[in-house]
């Protein structure tokens, strides 16, 4: 499920369960921070959110800095950490695109059991596949080149796939300015919070 994505991908940072050869080095925060586990306390609140078809986006209050030589931080010092899931569709912005946008194959959702689109075309948003270019053809005038190909790195993404990545993301944080709530507790105090 998408907020079991997002709690692994967090893993590394609180020194919980490395999970690549870099992973060590992006130990930065005490997991016991403030007293409390910050690995279930963030797996609950995303799953609240993703449950209640909101955006998982949450912030981590007052998280202890470890040392960390890797990258120059000292430890001792405290921060909030915001944390946006950008692993599948919410349902809540699934439901006011207009009918023929995304539309699912007949008899089914706009969405997956895991968040994602049933549509084809965007059935990766947001979580883009990226394929191979093969390069691009440019011509060299300078040096009496025509039509060569420069080979770029597998990086190329469908125009529409991207576009609606884009629109669900800036949703995202216009739906969250003010915060999220489910259930009448508050999950994320909004973006208005950080940036006003």
């Amino acid at each position: 499920m998408p907020y079991d994505t997002v709690t692994a991908y967090m893993l590394e940072f609180f020194g919980v369960a490395p999970i690549g050869p870099n992973s060590l080095a992006n130990h930065m925060f005490d997991s016991n921070s403030n007293g409390e586990e910050q690995i279930p306390k963030l797996y609950t609140i995303m799953k609240s959110l993703f449950e209640a078809g909101e955006p998982m986006i949450t912030t981590l209050k007052d998280l202890d800095v470890i040392e960390n030589p890797f990258y120059g931080i000292e430890g001792g010092g405290k921060v909030d950490l915001t944390v946006i899931g950008l692993f599948g569709v919410p349902t809540i912005f699934a439901d006011q695109l207009p009918d023929d946008v995304a539309a699912p194959p007949e008899g089914m959702n706009k969405t997956n059991e895991f968040g994602y689109f049933n549509n084809q075309d965007f059935s990766t948003v947001p979580n883009l596949e990226s394929f191979d270019t093969g390069g691009i053809k440019v011509d060299l005038p300078i040096l009496n080149i025509e039509n060569v190909t420069i080979p770029l790195p597998d990086n190329g993404v469908e125009t529409k796939q991207a576009k609606m990545t884009y629109v669900l993301s800036s949703w995202m944080v216009r739906h969250a300015w003010d915060g999220l709530w489910v259930d009448d507790e508050m999950k994320f105090e909004g973006f208005k919070e950080i940036f006003e």
